[in-house]
C-alpha cells in the first residue's frame, strides 16, 4: 500500500456525511485517492466506468428516495450486492456499509449481500481501524491474484514449449517471468533464493516450473 495509491469510493447522499467520511480517511495519511458518489445510480455508474478497480468502497445504508431520482428505492444493501456481482470489474474491492441507524437486521442483510464490514456513525476510531485493515487484505489479495495469472500463464507456456523445455531443462527448476524463462537452475534452492532477491514488487510477476529429469516426460509443476 505504500507503494500503491487506494481508490476509494464514498456513497453518501448528504454532503456533511460524505466529507465527515472523507476527513476520517484522511486523517489516515494513507496513500489514496477519494471519489464521492451522491447516489446508489451514480455510484454504480462509476464502478461500471472506472478505469483503475476501486479498492475500498464507503456506503451509506439509507437514502432519502427524492435525492437520488428514478430509483428512488435503492439502497446502500442493495449497492453492496451489485458491486459483488460485478467481480469481474473490481474483483479485490473491499465493502463497508457506515451508517448512522445500525441494526442487527440490517446487519444481517449487508454481510449476506457481500459487505465486509457494518460499522456505525458513532465510532470514527474503529472506521479508521477498519479501513486499514481491509485495504491492507486488498493489497495481499491483489498480490495474490497477481501471483495466480503469473503461475497459470507459466504453466500454459510449459505446455506449449513441453518437448523443447523437456529436452533442454531436464532435470531444472524454471523462474517464468513476462513469458520468458528469467533463470533456470538444477538446484531448486538456489532458483528460489535468486526470486527471494528480487524486488517485493516482482516477485508475485513470476512462475514457478520445474521440468522432470526424465527425458521426454510432460512438465510438471511445482507451486
Amino acid at each position: 500500500m505504500d507503494n500503491n495509491i487506494s481508490h476509494i469510493l464514498i456513497v453518501d447522499d448528504e454532503r456533511e456525511a460524505r466529507t465527515g467520511t472523507i476527513r476520517s480517511i484522511k486523517d489516515l495519511h494513507l496513500n489514496c485517492k477519494i471519489v464521492e458518489a451522491r447516489s446508489v445510480v451514480e455510484a454504480e455508474e462509476m464502478v461500471r466506468g472506472q478505469l483503475v478497480p476501486f479498492d475500498l468502497a464507503v456506503i451509506d445504508q439509507e437514502f432519502d428516495p427524492p435525492k437520488i431520482g428514478k430509483e428512488g428505492g435503492a439502497q446502500g444493501l442493495d449497492l453492496v450486492g451489485k458491486i459483488r456481482r460485478m467481480f469481474k470489474i473490481c474483483p479485490q474491492i473491499r465493502i463497508v456499509v457506515y451508517t448512522g441507524y445500525p441494526s442487527l437486521e440490517n446487519a444481517c442483510v449487508a454481510y449476506e449481500n457481500g459487505a465486509d464490514a457494518y460499522l456505525g456513525k458513532g465510532d470514527p476510531k474503529k472506521f479508521q481501524e477498519k479501513v486499514k485493515q481491509l485495504l491492507t487484505m486488498s493489497d495481499i489479495r491483489m498480490e495474490l491474484d497477481k501471483q495466480s495469472v503469473a503461475q497459470r500463464e507459466a504453466e500454459e507456456l510449459a505446455q506449449q514449449n513441453r518437448v523443447e523445455w523437456c529436452e533442454k531443462y531436464a532435470g531444472q527448476v524454471l523462474l517464468i517471468r513476462h513469458g520468458k524463462v528469467e533463470k533456470n537452475s538444477a538446484d531448486r534452492a538456489k532458483a528460489l533464493e535468486f526470486l527471494k532477491s528480487q524486488p517485493d514488487e516482482a516477485i508475485y510477476e513470476f512462475g514457478i516450473i520445474a521440468i522432470p529429469a526424465k527425458e521426454g516426460a510432460g512438465a510438471n509443476v511445482q507451486r
